[in-house]
């Protein structure tokens, strides 16, 4: 097995990553391990928490994804303070959307329930993804940029 398919396989099963031999300086040096998440849970993983209880079974692939897409928007305002929230959001529900109140109401109830479930939670969503699986259920993907 090559160091490529073992580092995959390692990360796979949720292992702390070794810190490649030529990292800056900065990094922790040979023998350190990188922990991913720092115990926290994936970034996908709490974005599908936040938006269980708004989803429906009967949903096509393009309701969930846009619901999956107002998740992620209500979790990143959810970092900013009260009156940058309230302009970011009239930025948001511009003339496009069909019911405004409706989606400023799902995204003000997103981000209190954010706020509620994961507080000290700091990570940005910076892409997500959605994929229909075979059984009919939606995988999501997301990908986090971290500020600790």
């Amino acid at each position: 097995m090559g160091k490529a398919s073992r580092r995959k396989r390692e990360r796979r099963l949720g292992k702390p990553l070794a810190v490649p031999r030529n990292v800056p300086a900065s990094l922790p040096g040979p023998g350190h391990r990188i922990l991913r998440n720092h115990g926290r849970a994936k970034i996908s993983e709490s974005l599908i928490d936040l938006i269980r209880p708004f989803s429906t079974d009967g949903a096509d692939l393009e309701q969930f994804r846009g619901l999956v897409a107002i998740g992620a928007i209500a979790w990143n305002l959810a970092i900013m303070d009260d009156e940058s929230l309230d302009e970011a959001l009239q930025l948001f529900a511009d003339e496009s959307i069909h019911d405004r109140e409706f989606f400023e109401s799902l995204v003000t109830s997103l981000v209190l329930r954010k706020r509620q479930l994961f507080p000290d939670d700091r990570r940005i969503v910076a892409g997500w993804e959605v994929t229909p699986q075979p059984d009919g259920r939606f995988f999501v993907t997301a990908a986090a940029a971290g500020m600790e």
